[in-house]
């Protein structure tokens, strides 16, 4: 059932009204897709998506929308079943009214997000078994993308540059609360960041992670810049990429 609720803008006469939105797989809600949900929305609005797989890729196409799930990551999945590079889109200057809570996104032998000249806030999502030796970021693509990213797990990921997380174009992503644990690439098992690339990274656990050629858990770039907050960074033996390579080609952390 769509709500409303008023909002009071400072010297407008008239209340603009933000509308809340559900998603249902039974039909039960207001639309049974969510980028249906989307289309229809405007800022400020929230859509309310219920317990069920949505075999669909979605695109915040710039709205500053939140999206959250009724019953969390465990029971709600976007998948877009490999019929497109990314589950989800943020490439239209969306800030951080754009939100996307609660899911497990996936995107078998794709990727998972996309944030291109976006700042959108990731909260409570699963990323697991995404991309492959093909693609750079299995989870999460970022170009002069500066998302907060807070509470996600990213699991068993994989990718050329970045198993879990590449960045590039001046990218500077927050990411609190997080962990990352078997992702592989061949440079940057979890985290690949690019030349002039920032990251943030707070109370956030690093396991398993591998690369074939450097920084098993991140590979920072030329002039990128990297501040650790309470971070746990854990290295599994017998180190899963082999025994008898050179010690820099498993490296935990590589800056060039």
């Amino acid at each position: 059932m769509l709500r409303l609720a008023p909002l009071v803008l400072l010297g407008v006469s008239s209340p603009v009204f933000a509308a809340s939105y559900t998603v249902d797989t039974s039909g039960s809600g207001d639309f049974t897709s969510i980028q249906d949900a989307i289309d229809a929305a405007a800022a400020g609005d929230t859509i309310t998506v219920g317990a069920g797989t949505y075999s669909e890729a979605i695109d915040f196409s710039g709205k500053e929308v939140t999206i959250t799930s009724s019953s969390g990551a465990g029971s709600t999945t976007i998948d877009a079943w490999g019929s497109a590079t990314f589950a989800v889109t943020f490439d239209d200057h969306e800030g951080s009214g754009a939100v996307l809570e609660g899911f497990t996104i996936a995107n078998s032998g794709q990727q998972g997000v996309l944030v291109d000249q976006a700042e959108p806030i990731l909260r409570d999502l699963v990323f697991s078994g995404l991309g492959s030796g093909s693609v750079d970021g299995g989870a999460l693509s970022l170009s002069t993308g500066s998302p907060t990213v807070e509470d996600c797990t990213f699991s068993s990921n994989s990718g050329a540059l970045g198993g879990h997380v590449y960045m590039e174009d001046l990218s500077s992503p927050t990411f609190d609360g997080c962990s990352f644990s078997d992702g592989s690439a061949a440079d940057g098992g979890a985290i690949y960041m690019d030349d002039g690339t920032v990251i943030f990274i707070v109370d956030s656990t690093f396991d398993g992670n591998s690369a074939t050629d450097d920084g098993g858990a991140l590979y920072a770039g030329g002039f990128a810049e990297l501040t650790l907050t309470d971070v746990d960074v854990r290295v599994r033996w017998p180190r899963s990429v082999g025994q008898d390579r050179p010690e820099s080609k498993v490296d935990l952390f590589l800056f060039t």
